[in-house]
């Protein structure tokens, strides 16, 4: 029979959002208290169906054991008309409590990365599970859902597709999956092609489509942690396909803090290896360090992507790894750490969770994997252990700790997708808020209960959250992506005094181009210097009501003193800038740095496209 485990933490994401007051006199920011509101979407499960109808009321959840009050509440239902199971009643006189906000279900897709293995899977194996795949991303999707795709090879995470609506792009993406499973370099290349044509014949793509594919901060982050000198240069590092970089140096794309040019083995993989060499490439090195590059890149990942908005589930393809690693001395006890501190933080702190299929499916009686074909029914049959080297019961113990489902022995993929997409389709949102938390990075378990449960229903939510963690204990990307929360948030510093003046052309074809120039007092800027050069940084955001980042103005300037001090000192340093972007309401949000010094100013501008026209003007009569 198919089996589907699910662990009592399953099917949950959080988003914390960080009220961080200014420190006081003498307070260091390790010292600071933070308020943070928690958002835990729970899955309600009866005869492996969502039960809905569900309100408020019905739920009770516990911080650290301390009953919580449930500050927000909202339902987010994808489930089709013909399958919502009722509300559970303990006896048949129980009326559902049913919250008002309970009724006006939105439709909030999912953001679903498919991520394939090809450390610890069978090339073969992840070939044959490529139709099911395609079946659900062409028929099985809800229409609001957006998917990404990913592997993971012996050096890094590939990121080949960011998360879109677009079922023509994702099959694209899959495509170059197959070509790189194939192990045809010419095909690859064909097929990339063929995706960056989807994505804009190759062009950088819009500052709109970056945060829709990566999240607004990963937006920011990838925009404004490249060269600065125009847009083009920054939209280089954007995880476009169609660019030389797309095949090169993974981690320094995720802001690993190793090397950026180190050589990536899975380019040579693509381009020369044969399937089964790309499937064993953790053989040259240790099967230990194998599970390292797999905690440290999936942590990566999950973290540049941790602003991506929706229910966000990792569909993890792989065999898994042998968990008898896990009880060797010594290494064992490295593996577990690197695995909790690393992998299963990030995922937890980015509100991903982990579902893992394993992609063997059903073995054969004679030990090999059994076909995904029709007929048979599907069910593990008896026969000799699992091959060496891969292990389903890591693939448990990755999806159980990080609040996700274990799918094996379907007959095919898209049976697992089917079945992962139901469980997912109703979800209730509860919003926590928790009491003062230090910076201290530790972990908060929640319980979510049922006030009165009907027997065979179950909760499936996330049981945990951590507190911020002080700065010092954060990775590069990490700052990087609070710097880009930050550009996109209210706060204001006005070191250097930088002032945005701006003026809206007419619009054309339903978007217009704003004419902006920075103005920075001269004398602020040459205060305390007397020769060299100044090196300025300017980044300019089109947010607009949704967060989005719509458009970007990226430039760096080195200006020489003995020159620029004559001719700004009483007066200000002028710089031209735009931003084009469609007719509605934006805030400019402007970062101004100075790199010699480290003063900034950040500031917020509100525009709105079209110009409203001013209101008439009344004369006084005459003699008034």
């Amino acid at each position: 029979m198919r089996l589907l485990r699910i662990s009592v933490i399953v099917l949950a994401m959080l988003t914390l959002a960080l009220a961080t007051p200014r420190p006081s006199p003498g307070q260091s920011f390790d010292d600071e208290i933070s308020i943070v509101e928690v958002e835990i979407p729970v899955h309600v499960v009866r005869d492996d169906q969502p039960v809905s109808g569900l309100g408020r009321e019905d739920f009770q959840v516990f911080d650290n054991g301390e009953p919580t009050e449930i500050v927000g509440f909202r339902v987010i239902d994808l489930t089709p008309p013909a399958s919502k199971s009722p509300a559970p009643a303990a006896d048949a006189t129980r009326q559902p409590s049913i919250d008002a906000s309970a009724t006006e279900a939105t439709r909030e897709g999912r953001s679903i990365l498919l991520f394939f293995d090809f450390l610890f899977a069978d090339p073969h194996l992840l070939e044959r599970s490529l139709p099911g795949i395609r079946k659900m991303v062409q028929e099985q999707l809800d229409p609001a859902d957006r998917v990404a795709v990913a592997y993971l090879a012996g050096t890094g995470a590939e990121l080949v597709s960011g998360f879109t609506h677009d079922p023509r792009e994702t099959g694209a993406a899959l495509d170059v999956i197959a070509a790189i499973l194939d192990a045809k370099p010419q095909e690859v290349r064909r097929r990339l092609a063929e995706l960056a044509e989807l994505r804009g014949g190759g062009k950088s793509p819009a500052p709109h489509l970056l945060a829709e594919r990566y999240g607004s901060a990963g937006a920011v982050a990838l925009l404004a942690g490249t060269g600065t000198q125009g847009a083009g240069g920054a939209f280089a590092a954007a995880l476009d396909p169609a660019t030389s970089a797309f095949l090169q140096a993974p981690a320094a794309r995720f802001g690993d803090d190793r090397a950026a040019n180190a050589a990536d083995p899975s380019r040579a993989q693509i381009v020369a290896s044969s399937p089964e060499e790309i499937g064993a490439s953790f053989a040259a090195e240790s099967e230990s360090g194998a599970v390292f590059t797999l905690a440290s890149e999936v942590a990566r990942l999950s973290t540049l992507l941790r602003g991506v908005s929706g229910q966000k589930e990792i569909l993890y393809l792989s065999e898994g790894f042998r968990t008898s690693l896990l009880d060797q001395k010594g290494v064992g006890t490295l593996i577990q750490r690197e695995l909790e501190q690393t992998l299963f933080e990030a995922l937890r702190r980015g509100g991903w969770t982990l579902n893992a299929i394993d992609v063997e499916g059903i073995p054969s009686p004679s030990g090999g994997s059994g076909e995904w074909g029709a007929g048979g029914a599907p069910g593990r049959q008896a026969g000799p252990p699992p091959r060496p080297g891969f292990d389903a019961e890591a693939l448990h113990y990755l999806s159980a700790a990080t609040g996700g489902m274990l799918f094996e022995n379907f007959n095919h993929a898209d049976e697992a997708t089917g079945t992962f997409l139901d469980l997912t389709s109703l979800t209730y949102v509860l919003t926590i808020q928790s009491g003062e938390l230090r910076p201290d990075g530790k972990l908060h378990r929640l319980d979510v209960r049922l006030r009165d449960p009907a027997a065979g229903t179950r909760l499936l939510h996330r049981t945990g959250y951590y507190a911020p963690r002080p700065e010092a204990e954060t990775s590069p990307l990490e700052r990087r992506l609070e710097t880009a929360e930050r550009i996109l948030g209210e706060e204001q510093i006005d070191q250097l005094g930088a002032r945005l003046r701006l003026r809206a052309r007419p619009p054309e074809g339903g978007a217009a181009t704003t004419d902006l120039l920075v103005e920075i007092p001269g004398d602020r800027l040459l205060a305390g210097r007397t020769g060299g050069s100044i090196d300025l940084d300017f980044q300019i955001y089109a947010v607009d009501s949704h967060e989005g980042v719509q458009d970007v103005w990226l430039q760096r300037l080195t200006l020489n003193l003995e020159e620029l001090a004559p001719r700004i000192a009483g007066n200000r340093l002028q710089v031209p800038a735009s931003v084009t972007v469609p007719e509605g309401r934006y805030r400019l949000r402007m970062l101004v740095r100075d790199l010699s010094t480290d003063r900034v100013s950040l500031t917020t501008t509100p525009l709105t496209l079209p110009v409203e026209p001013a209101g008439p003007t009344t004369r006084p009569a005459p003699g008034r």
